[in-house]
C-alpha cells in the first residue's frame, strides 16, 4: 500500500444500497439488473438463460411497494413496518430496509437488516429466512415463483416464493 494510502478497497463487491430503481426481474425472473454502487449511476445486468452479463430488457420490472389494496408504510429504515396499518412483526434491534409487492397484490416480501420476510395480503407472516447481510434489494417475479434480492455481501439470490428455499446466488463483480 503507498504511504499515503491506508485503507484500499479493491474487492469489486456491488453495493445495492439506495438502487430501488435499477434492481428490476425479468417477468419470469430470469433476469435482474442492479446498481453496482450507492449513489453512483452505472447499472449491472445478468441473463439467466443466456448465464451472461447483458442489457436489462425494458419489460423487466422495478418492485412496487403501494397498491390501493396493499398499502405498505414505514418500511425503508424502520423498525415497525406497517401493512394496511397493522404492524408487521420483527425482531428485536431488527429494520425493515426494503419491499416489494407481488403483481396480484396478494403477498408482501420484506427484506431487512437481518432476514428476508415474506407475508400474505393480511400481514400473517408465511416464512422467514435469516439472511448473509442486510437486505437491501428485493424484488418478485411476475410468474409469482421467485424473491430475488440484493444483500449487503454483494450477492443476489433467488428465493421460491412458496417457502423461503434459496435457488441461486449470483455475485456480480
Amino acid at each position: 500500500i503507498a504511504p499515503d494510502r491506508l485503507f484500499s478497497n479493491s474487492a469489486g463487491l456491488a453495493d445495492f444500497r439506495g438502487a430501488r430503481d435499477s434492481f428490476r426481474l425479468a417477468p419470469d425472473g430470469s433476469g435482474v439488473s442492479f446498481g453496482f454502487a450507492f449513489g453512483r449511476t452505472d447499472i449491472g445486468a445478468f441473463d439467466l438463460t443466456k448465464m451472461e452479463s447483458t442489457t436489462p430488457a425494458p419489460r423487466w420490472l422495478a418492485a412496487s411497494s403501494g397498491s390501493k389494496t396493499m398499502v405498505v408504510e414505514q418500511w425503508l429504515q424502520n423498525p415497525r413496518p406497517t401493512l394496511n396499518r397493522r404492524p408487521l412483526p420483527l425482531d428485536q434491534d431488527e429494520i425493515a430496509l426494503s419491499a416489494a409487492i407481488d403483481a396480484d397484490r396478494s403477498t408482501l416480501a420484506l427484506g431487512t437488516s437481518f432476514n428476508l420476510r415474506y407475508f400474505d395480503r393480511e400481514g400473517v407472516e408465511q416464512w422467514h429466512v435469516a439472511t448473509p447481510g442486510s437486505t437491501w434489494q428485493v424484488n418478485l417475479s411476475q410468474d409469482g415463483r421467485w424473491l430475488v434480492a440484493g444483500f449487503s455481501d454483494g450477492t443476489i439470490r433467488w428465493c421460491r416464493t412458496r417457502d423461503g428455499v434459496q435457488q441461486l446466488a449470483l455475485l456480480p463483480h
